[in-house]
């Protein structure tokens, strides 16, 4: 799993390198990558609230063990990028990487406006709204959804420093609700599921204009995505045996689905294909979980993936100027692809291993203290306030 885990951010970071490839494969396009990202979030969500967290009075517990797996990390990297966009911005004397555009538009934003901004580069909670949002050049003003094709708008998302963070968003609102969801009899998850498509068809008929980033972008289409992961956690909970078996007797289903995987983008007909493609990824998502769920280099192969696909974007910022205009463009994907693995490995190795060791001697902590009967009075009780008959 912590193979596929990384090709899917490898995957986003290729599709952003402009159409360059590595070395002639396109993997997954970024949107699918993204969803396929979702969907392995609610299999790990529905895993951890039935098999870890299942004691009443932890749903406090599990929000901050998710808030701490995920903010320190990007927290880290914003003041990463903030630092070396100054730096640069310094050295070449104009406003580079993320700062450019916050340079260019200043003037135009009020106080409030650039609050608004800086505050949701910092909580994440809203960015997946915020890249909706189109800047109206002649007013200031933002309007949701952009402005109907009167004026091209500076699009909200150039306002996020890490421009992939929006997905964080939406995995913060998915948290909050995932004790109550993923927990359900499969029935009612079955409805909750059908619900969350149902709800993805109204916002692409409610918003006609920009529907598609509407579904894209915001939380409550996505849903749909997260459920059918927990939906994918329940065959692996009622399978486990048998797909262990089907993965050692039927080693060529993986051989097809990674031929699929590393050329999807020049395949035929790739909007049919995305049709195959979720279902593909609901029934292998288990599969792959029960071959490699104990093998430990997988498993640090899947941490690189979350600094993988916030760090990308600021290496590109150097590799598509240096690449993509030369006869060497070809070198683009390989060479960002081979620089974001070793920042990501490094990051892993500095940061994220010390801030792991602290979130789970919280958890330990949390365990040990919910674990222990409450002390046995020493004697009789006694009133906590003198009554006044």
């Amino acid at each position: 799993m912590g193979v596929f885990r990384l090709f899917l951010a490898l995957s986003v970071l290729l599709g952003h390198t402009r159409g360059h490839g590595f070395f002639g494969l396109s993997f997954v396009y970024p949107e699918i990558a993204v969803q396929s990202f979702f969907l392995i979030s609610g299999f790990y969500m529905a895993l951890v609230l039935n098999e870890k967290y299942n004691q009443p009075g932890q749903y406090t517990v599990f929000l901050k063990q998710r808030f701490l797996r995920l903010y320190p990390t990007y927290f880290i990297l914003l003041v990463a990028v903030l630092l070396i966009d100054l730096t640069v911005s310094g050295i070449t004397g104009h406003p580079w990487g993320s700062l450019k555009v916050w340079h260019d538009n200043l003037p135009l934003l009020s106080p409030a406006g650039v609050a608004f901004l800086a505050l949701e580069n910092l909580i994440i909670f809203g960015q997946d709204v915020v890249m909706l949002l189109g800047l109206d050049p002649a007013t200031g003003a933002f309007h949701l959804f952009g402005l109907n094709n009167a004026v091209k708008p500076t699009s909200g998302s150039f306002f996020l420093l890490i421009g992939t963070s929006w997905s964080l968003a939406v995995e913060f609102s998915f948290y909050v609700l995932a004790p109550f969801l993923v927990r359900r009899p499969v029935r009612a998850q079955i409805v909750i599921f059908v619900l969350c498509f149902l709800v993805r068809a109204a916002t692409f008929l409610t918003y006609p204009y920009d529907a598609y980033h509407a579904i894209y972008f915001l939380f409550p289409p996505n849903l749909f995505f997260f459920m059918a992961g927990s939906l994918s956690y329940v065959l692996y909970k009622n399978y486990q045996a048998q797909l262990k078996t089907i993965a050692s007797s039927k080693p060529w289903i993986f051989v097809i689905f990674g031929l699929i995987a590393l050329d999807y983008c020049r395949f035929p007909y790739t909007r049919q294909l995305y049709l195959i493609w979720m279902p593909l990824v609901f029934v292998m998502v288990p599969l792959l979980f029960a071959v490699t769920c104990r093998n430990r280099l997988d498993r640090l192969i899947g941490e690189l993936s979350y600094p993988c696909y916030l760090i990308h974007a600021h290496v590109l910022m150097f590799t598509v100027p240096l690449f993509s205009a030369s006869r060497y463009q070809w070198l683009l994907g390989p060479v960002s692809i081979v620089l974001t693995l070793i920042l990501s490995y490094l990051f892993y190795r500095l940061i994220e291993t010390k801030t792991e060791r602290f979130r789970e001697s919280l958890y330990q902590k949390s365990r040990q203290a919910s674990l222990e009967p409450p002390p046995a009075p020493i004697g009789p009780l006694e009133p906590s306030a003198p009554t006044l008959s």
